[in-house]
């Protein structure tokens, strides 16, 4: 019975490494990222405007973030609402699965002198275009700030409607490449939770026209 043990856990040890590679691309990328990258690309032109928001601005992933999260595509945007003036800050990030997948803003903002108000929680946001899209939510407030909370949403997709799942490492684990999408929002001081959310209202515009520069997995048709 020892010896089955001693297999058993050799087949496990083997088994999460090969797992770990193969997430993490370590023998190499099998996705072809150049025309995911192509793909991408078409929101420079196709989300400048998107309903009442307009794109202000453009950044850059630092270096560092970029290295640790081997990302082969992004889009860093900051859209302003031409009536109201609130602002909304939209990073899309694509690469392989496993990097992609754990890097979460809990960690990120509370790192930053944040402090996270509530759990985090599920919640759907239709498009305008009627497809629904899962997100996780949470709100922080700066340390330092007397101002309003912070609005984060975040998911990620394979190329289908965004999905937040609880253990995303394991659900994206075999495949070949992974979109991840954050948002995040001041929102006024004294509002409901539900209540004027900019990420939100931003999302049901956005959603449409980002579908259209994910590529779906191979064998689904492109939304």
């Amino acid at each position: 019975m020892k010896y089955v043990g001693l297999l058993v856990l050799i087949a496990l040890t083997l088994g999460s490494g090969w797992l770990q590679g193969r997430m993490t691309h370590r023998w190499g990328n099998r996705a072809d990222f150049a025309p995911l990258v192509k793909r991408l690309d078409t929101l420079e032109a196709a989300a400048e405007a998107v309903g009442n928001w307009q794109r202000e601005d453009s950044q850059e992933l630092a270096q560092l973030a970029a290295d640790e999260l081997q990302c082969k595509g992004y889009k860093n945007y900051t859209y302003r609402h031409t009536l109201t003036g609130q602002h909304v800050s939209m990073a899309l990030l694509l690469g392989p699965p496993g990097p992609t997948s754990v890097h979460v803003p809990e960690i990120c903002y509370s790192s930053t002198n944040h402090t996270q108000l509530g759990d985090t929680e599920a919640t759907s946001v239709e498009g305008e275009d009627g497809v629904s899209h899962q997100f996780w939510r949470l709100a922080f407030r700066h340390n330092e700030s007397s101002g309003g909370r912070l609005s984060v949403y975040y998911a990620w997709s394979d190329g289908g409607p965004f999905e937040a799942p609880s253990q995303p490492r394991l659900t994206y684990g075999g495949r070949d490449y992974l979109y991840k999408i954050q948002l995040a929002a001041n929102v006024m001081p004294g509002a409901e939770e539900d209540e004027a959310d900019p990420v939100r209202e931003f999302l049901k515009e956005f959603l449409p026209v980002v579908s259209q520069a994910l590529v779906p997995p191979e064998g689904q048709p492109t939304p």
